[in-house]
């Protein structure tokens, strides 16, 4: 906790810094879009709302599961679900990474470069979830 503050602490010294208020406009208050705003939350509340189901869902099924099984059964269930992560996490990761990189070349107005992104992120999340099946 307190290595995670003080680099908190250390980075926000750097940004308000008169140096990287000049260059960048640290300091200044950002003006909130409200079109921009309420896109982002037409599009990511169902997004949330979904991955927030999915925990619960995951929880309440580990609850049931401790109910109802030994140790050693928890212990499998504990390895399955590692498992399970380190299956779909790094894939999360590419979705997370290629949806930046396409939106970056769409606001470049470079179509033909998003496309190609989305199908090689596609390809290389494709291939790691074939290699680990």
């Amino acid at each position: 906790v307190f290595g995670s503050t003080f680099q908190f602490l250390w980075l926000l010294a750097i940004a308000l810094s008169p140096e990287f208020a000049r260059e960048f406009g640290t300091r200044r208050l950002p003006r909130l879009r409200w079109e921009a705003l309420s896109e982002m939350l037409r599009i990511g509340l169902p997004t949330t709302l979904e991955k927030v189901l999915e925990f619960a869902d995951w929880g309440a099924f580990l609850v049931v599961i401790a109910l109802r099984f030994g140790k050693v059964d928890l212990a499998v269930g504990t390895i399955v679900l590692q498992w399970k992560a380190l299956g779909f996490m790094p894939v999360v990761g590419m979705a997370v990474a290629g949806s930046a990189i396409t939106a970056k070349y769409l606001g470049r107005g470079q179509t033909a470069l998003a496309v190609e992104r989305v199908e090689a992120g596609i390809r290389l999340a494709s291939v790691y979830m074939i290699a680990l099946s």
